[in-house]
This record gives C-alpha cells, structure tokens and sequence, in this order.
C-alpha cells in the first residue's frame, strides 16, 4: 500500500546497492535514495513525481523507467519528463560527452550535477534552465549553449563546477 518513497527514506544508506521500488509507487520524494551505492534505478509505470533531488548523490549508471509510464522517459541513460525536462542525468554514468536528446526542451533544477563529464554540449531546442542546472561538476571544462537557451540569469544556474574552462555561446 507504499504510494510514496518519502523525503530522505533512504538517505544516505552508505551500503544500500539495489532496490526494487513496488509497481504501485506514485512519488519519489527528496534525497530519498540519496547518497546510496544504488547504481540503476527502475521507475515504475505509476510514477507522476520524482523530486529533482530524489537520487542526489548516487552513483547511479543509469535510469529504466516502466513501458506504461506516461510521465517520464529514459534516453540513453537519462531520466527525462513527458514534458521534455531534463530530470536527472546520471552521476555514476562514465561518458565523457553529453548531447542533450532532442525531446530535451528544459534542464531542470539539479539535473546535471556530480556528473563525470568533461563536456556538455546543450542542444538548440533546449530554452529553460532551472535553478544550479548545471553544478558541482568537478571534471567539467567544457559548455556549448543551443542557440535557443535564455541567457537570463544563467550565471547562478553554471555553479560549482571547479575545472570550467570554456563556454561557447
């Protein structure tokens, strides 16, 4: 009868490595499978909402989501809403280079952060950004912003990312 995975359920339980989360789940709530050593997560067909933070700090390669599931998709990895917003980009994932999909029309808040990529490379239907985007990425030097991106206060949403050499706009 478990709807909702709540706020910090399983926050950081240093050595929790699988989960499988029932088919009847509705909500993923903040840092509730954060700091984990979960590396894939599978969102069930019921999920409406994933909290931006729900996975902050796992190791997570990369996200499945249910076949019946109308809120959300996965692209190469990525979990991404049926609305075209960039959810979470996996921190445990190892590519070097991201190229946003082209269903992706938002990043939202937190959905690449802890990511191992040197380079991000921001498609041109891309036109939202939500708040610190793109943080605390520690190896990436490198950003080519789409030429549909607002620039309006992207300063505060580039944050933390300590090895930044390049953004090309």
């Amino acid at each position: 009868n478990i709807r909702t995975i709540p706020e910090q359920a399983f926050f950081q339980c240093s050595n929790l490595e699988e989960i499988t989360l029932p088919m009847n789940i509705e909500s993923i709530g903040s840092f509730a499978l954060g700091s984990t050593k979960i590396k894939k997560v599978r969102i069930p067909n019921n999920v409406t909402n994933v909290y931006y933070t729900a996975f902050d700090g796992s190791p997570i390669e990369a996200f499945e989501v249910g076949g019946a599931n109308v809120n959300y998709l996965v692209k190469n990895g990525v979990l991404i809403s049926s609305n075209g917003t960039l959810i979470k980009y996996p921190e445990g994932k190892s590519d070097a280079t991201y190229t946003t999909d082209p269903v992706i029309t938002g990043l939202g808040q937190w959905s690449i952060k802890g990511t191992k990529l040197i380079s991000l490379i921001i498609g041109d239907n891309v036109v939202s950004h939500g708040d610190r985007s793109i943080s605390d990425n520690k190896l990436l030097t490198t950003i080519k912003l789409g030429a549909s991106i607002s620039p309006t206060n992207l300063a505060m949403h580039i944050t933390r990312n300590d090895s930044l050499a390049d953004i090309h706009v």
